[in-house]
């Protein structure tokens, strides 16, 4: 009975550790964005510093300290192995275009044997992806 609590605890915690990243603030830093068309061609490569910070309710996307961007978030899915190393949490926002437009975007940050990206869709525009490599992240700003 007692070895059976233990693997239940044991599995509890790491499921609640993967689904725990979705509750915290964050920001992704990143010094290169890829462009990229629907089939991961690459169409551009811009070196340029980029802070995404995330929140429960908000994203906001900072790039060249020039151009600033927030979306709402409508939900966000969480599923990590080990947090911000091997998983993923998807993203569904909306964003407000320059001339008030509302439009749906999903982001996806992924960790793959430890690297980290960020890759953004529009809605309206399936066939342009914006990738960020992750520099560095942390936990818990305010």
């Amino acid at each position: 009975m007692k070895l059976l609590i233990l693997i239940f605890s044991l599995l509890f915690s790491a499921v609640d550790e993967g689904y725990a990243q979705c509750g915290k603030n964050i920001r992704l830093t990143s010094s290169k964005t890829i462009h990229m068309d629907r089939n991961g061609i690459i169409t551009r490569t811009e070196v340029e510093r980029s802070v995404v910070e995330i929140n429960e309710l908000l994203i906001t996307i900072n790039v060249r300290d020039e151009s600033k961007t927030e979306c709402n978030i409508k939900s966000i899915e969480c599923n990590w192995d080990i947090p911000f190393k091997k998983g993923k949490t998807l993203i569904k926002a909306t964003i407000t275009t320059g001339d008030g437009e509302l439009k749906n975007v999903v982001l996806t940050i992924q960790g793959i044997d430890g690297q980290l990206f960020l890759l953004s869709e529009m809605e309206d525009q399936a066939d342009k992806l914006v990738k960020v490599i992750i520099d560095t992240f942390e936990e818990g700003f305010k």
